[in-house]
């Protein structure tokens, strides 16, 4: 009983830990994963926020230039300008008929911007000012305005046409407020400045766009020019970052154009989501404190945490149960397991509400039947391979009797001049200690070729001029290997069975090709009458079937099929050779073709 629950404890235990471990792990992924996706939410709504106030700031100074575009090229204002600019001698009369005129385009512009507080047309050099919109009854701040040419010439730069001026105080007036400007030079076509025109529109309608119902107390839009000046909020006390300078924000946006970035000073993160406008050049930030995002985080982790314990608890109480039941029946299994010996390899199941011990039963019986089948194997294959090596010594004794007889023959031929019996004798000698030889079963090219050299040559001295022979085995394939007694056997096929019912004149060839990939083929081919069509099918088909074999580990079958022909020949080559064998039998218009060889994208049979 003991070791039941030490199983099961420890069973429990090892379960729980993974279970454990996968679903932290899990929880933890979920969690990274939802807070990446509510800040990239967060950053993608601060965008859309940012690309909806730019375009509205750049809409509204788009306004004022074309309004002053207007003005600045209506040629009744500048005929008016020029005449006040060359003319010395201009009453009173025509002044005033003058100012008419301009102050009545000046109001044209309030049909489509209706909120413009001031328009005005003036020159510093000519003492020239008109104006529309707020009464200016200060003319001593007018004229000390007009009175200062620096100040003029400084409006506009000399290489711009027009400028846009951020929230400002009111430079005409006594008792300023903050507005927004745009100026723009007075030229005719020939380029000469006449005077400058300023459109000036209330700061409340820059305020109204920045201040969006949809930020929260711990957002706030911030405007910079191009040198880093603060532009908005204008009034000081509507920026809500104490603790950092606007400087400081400003080059956290210099990274790029627009994007998003992230801002830590003094224990403060800021979510900084900017563009720079190419219209106004105002770079446009919208600063977001990330304590409420920071708690929106935590809330998250705090529910993937509850979540996950009561996942894990849950699970845990189900495989506790589980197991309880699994190991239930083990006492009973290890009482039946010992009673297992040779004599009796079988399980007794004391009741039938154990399915799983029935299983158990038929398995320990297909596996000592599988086990006392692999032993008669392994004692069967011992037998023969003792049988194989005593043949093999035999055999080694057998052929020094004839090698001794030939080499009498070739002696006693070339004494009595016969030297055409001589070389026969040699060739046959040759020939046998090639095949009788067992020092290697792997030779070259080159030795296989030599050997069925000499093979043919025998068969040429019986067959006189009727047989034509033909080998063309290029140099570099004299060193690749091959088993031996590949090419012989099929070069003997050939004469001992394609020429049979053939008459002369029997042409055999034996032709190798190399290919750039270092693929590589040697065909066979005769004039002969072929393979009968029954027998070239039932030998394709032994073919396959060896193959098949080989490829299921069928080995037993294999020992069946062979011979010391065709499939001999095959069953050597694809052994050593094995997927990317090359070997194709096929009947020709006459005669009979082989092709043996070797490939890298398996061609087989």
């Amino acid at each position: 009983m003991s070791f039941r629950m030490s199983f099961q404890k420890k069973l429990f235990a090892s379960l729980s830990i993974i279970i454990a471990l996968l679903i932290m792990i899990l929880s933890y992924a979920f969690y990274r994963y939802s807070a990446a996706i509510t800040t990239d939410t967060e950053s993608k709504t601060s965008q859309q926020i940012i690309e909806k106030i730019s375009g509205q700031i750049d809409e509204l100074y788009h306004q004022m230039d074309i309004a002053a575009t207007s003005i600045v090229y209506n040629e009744e204002v500048q005929n008016t300008l020029f005449d006040l600019n060359y003319n010395t001698k201009i009453d009173n009369m025509t002044l005033l008929n003058y100012d008419t005129k301009i102050r009545k385009n000046l109001q044209s512009i309030n049909f489509y911007l209706r909120k413009v507080i001031k328009t005005a047309v003036f020159n510093s050099d000519k003492n020239i000012y008109f104006y529309t919109g707020l009464v200016d009854d200060d003319s001593i701040t007018v004229a000390k305005r007009l009175s200062d040419p620096l100040w003029y010439e400084n409006l506009v730069s000399p290489k711009e046409e027009m400028r846009m001026v951020p929230p400002h105080q009111n430079e005409w007036s006594s008792t300023p407020k903050p507005v927004l400007s745009l100026f723009r030079k007075i030229k005719n076509t020939y380029g000469i400045q006449f005077g400058m025109f300023e459109i000036q529109m209330p700061y409340s309608m820059l305020k109204d766009i920045c201040s969006m119902d949809t930020l929260s107390d711990e957002s706030s839009i911030l405007i910079f020019d191009s040198k880093g000046s603060l532009v908005y909020p204008y009034e000081i006390q509507d920026y809500k970052f104490i603790n950092i300078k606007p400087l400081d924000i400003f080059k956290a946006t210099k990274i790029s154009s627009s994007g998003s970035t992230q801002l830590n000073i003094k224990n403060e993160n800021i979510l900084c989501s900017f563009k720079k406008s190419s219209y106004t050049n105002f770079t446009i930030v919208l600063a977001s404190k990330q304590s409420v995002l920071q708690k929106q985080l935590s809330f998250y982790w705090n529910l993937t945490v509850i979540f996950s314990i009561l996942i894990i608890l849950t699970i845990l109480a189900a495989f506790y149960i589980l197991i309880s039941r699994l190991t239930k029946p083990l006492k009973v299994l290890i009482s039946t397991v010992n009673d297992v010996n040779l004599e009796n390899m079988s399980l007794h199941i004391p009741n039938e509400e154990h399915n799983e011990f029935l299983m158990l039963n038929e398995s320990f019986s297909s596996m000592f039947s599988k086990l006392k089948d692999s032993i008669n194997k392994i004692y069967e294959s011992k037998i023969r391979e003792t049988d194989a090596h005593f043949m093999a010594l035999q055999a080694q004794m057998n052929p020094h009797f004839l090698y001794n007889t030939l080499t009498v023959i070739s002696a006693s031929s070339e004494a009595q001049g016969n030297l055409s019996t001589a070389l026969m004798c040699n060739q046959l000698s040759d020939m046998m200690r090639y095949i009788v030889s067992a020092s290697n079963p792997i030779v070259t090219v080159k030795e296989e070729i030599t050997h069925t050299q000499n093979y043919l040559h025998l068969m040429k001295q019986q067959y006189e001029n009727y047989l034509d022979i033909e080998i063309d085995i290029p140099e570099e394939m004299y060193d690749l290997f091959i088993p031996k007694l590949t090419l012989q056997p099929l070069v003997e096929n050939s004469i001992n069975h394609g020429f049979e019912n053939i008459q002369p004149p029997w042409n055999l060839s034996i032709i190798g090709r190399v290919y750039p990939n270092s693929d590589w083929e040697i065909v066979i081919k005769d004039n002969g009458s072929g393979f009968n069509d029954m027998i070239l099918k039932r030998l394709l088909n032994q073919l396959q079937e060896y193959k098949t074999n080989i490829e299921q580990c069928n080995f037993k079958e294999n020992l069946s099929i062979g011979g010391m022909g065709v499939l001999n020949t095959y069953s050597r080559f694809s052994i050593y050779f094995k997927e990317n064998t090359v070997f194709n039998i096929e009947n020709q218009s006459q005669g009979c073709s082989i092709t043996l060889g070797y490939k890298k994208t398996n061609g087989g049979i």
